[in-house]
């Protein structure tokens, strides 16, 4: 459920839910963001660049890559085009990760008339971090892996050793691995983006939505090696003269970023102190949401909804649906909400077990 239709069924304006369903930035867009797409709004009447210019100049100085190996455009048009355009019969997709990933993928491979879904599932008791030698085994029966990193259900990251092992094994069995970084600018160290220009196997999709709060503008892109390039942004739709804008600004935004670290580091601190005193299980996350075990997941979501607090069920989420649900870090005020909800949800459900017994 997302935020339009829990207010639909509340029968409330949006801003009168805590959203802790999306994890995005709990500072919203930065001042420079805002000031920049005001100047540009008398602009609006203008096709966007449809070669991106100015924002893949950007974004190859702000991340030290090429600009001929930058293409720009939304998420999943991306992964759509990148799909669409890569060789190989299969694409293996981990397992739990975001459904996005068998929707494209399902839809690529009934457009190329080809090739299957090969899925690799990992296991619940090894807080399902992805098998490197299991994840490569797959590489011999498809042409693509999609690797997410941090991890988009579990806000895990991945060893850099082992992605570099997977990298190479994706190079030996010339495969394609498309590494999804959406949540990579809360740990901006960890991106593998640099090392496209000497990996042509490799893929990177970013994403600035999440951390800048662009989400609504579709500011993503990807790395690849520049033949890839040219056939991926053939396929695309130009990000919008907005999205250019803002992405321009927030690459240069320092400020910003350090604001949002301190942020971070504050509130996930208090969410995990929290929910240890409640006994809430949930795998430990390098970024702004965590994934919380819940055995009665859906009581919960209609609890906290009651109260017009929106969680992430974990719907279609195939491993974990209604076993788990996603919580994003919020601003301090919203975090304190949800704890004070989960607290007398926990409450309400210990004393009906006293009841019982």
């Amino acid at each position: 459920m997302n935020l339009y239709r829990a207010a639909e069924l509340l029968g409330v304006p949006e801003r009168r839910i805590t959203d802790l369903s999306l994890p995005v930035n709990p500072l919203g867009p930065s001042r420079k963001v805002k000031a920049e797409l005001r100047r540009h709004l008398k602009h609006l009447g203008r096709e966007p660049d449809p070669l991106c210019r100015r924002m893949r100049r950007h974004i190859a100085r702000a991340i030290q890559v090429e600009e001929e190996s930058v293409v720009c455009g939304r998420r999943v048009d991306l992964l759509h085009a990148i799909l669409r355009s890569v060789g190989g019969s299969g694409i293996v997709i981990p397992l739990p990760a975001d459904p996005l990933y068998e929707r494209v993928a399902a839809t690529a491979v009934t457009e190329r008339g080809r090739g299957s879904m090969v899925f690799h599932v990992c296991r619940e008791a090894d807080g399902y971090r992805i098998s490197v030698d299991a994840l490569a085994e797959r590489m011999d029966e498809a042409g693509v892996v999609i690797l997410p990193n941090p991890h988009n259900v579990t806000g895990t990251v991945m060893p850099r050793e082992k992605l570099a092992w997977l990298i190479a094994a994706a190079e030996d069995r010339g495969c394609r691995l498309v590494v999804d970084e959406q949540f990579i600018e809360f740990v901006p160290s960890e991106s593998l983006a640099s090392m496209v220009q000497n990996h042509p196997s490799l893929i990177v999709l970013r994403s600035l939505g999440p951390f800048h709060a662009l989400t609504g503008l579709g500011a993503d892109f990807g790395i690849m090696e520049k033949g890839l390039a040219r056939t991926v942004g053939a396929r695309l739709v130009a990000a919008n003269t907005l999205a250019q804008r803002a992405a321009v600004t927030v690459l240069r935004d320092r400020a910003f970023r350090r604001e949002t670290a301190e942020l971070m580091k504050k509130e996930k601190a208090f969410l995990e102190g929290e929910l240890g005193k409640l006994g809430m299980e949930f795998i430990p996350s390098d970024v702004n949401f965590y994934l919380l075990r819940a055995a009665d997941a859906d009581a919960l979501c209609k609890y906290l909804l009651a109260r017009y607090i929106l969680v992430d069920v974990c719907r279609g989420v195939r491993g974990i649906e209604g076993r788990y649900v996603r919580i994003a870090v919020r601003s301090h005020r919203e975090n304190a909400l949800f704890i004070r909800a989960l607290r007398g949800f926990r409450g309400e459900v210990a004393g009906e077990r006293d009841m019982v017994s």
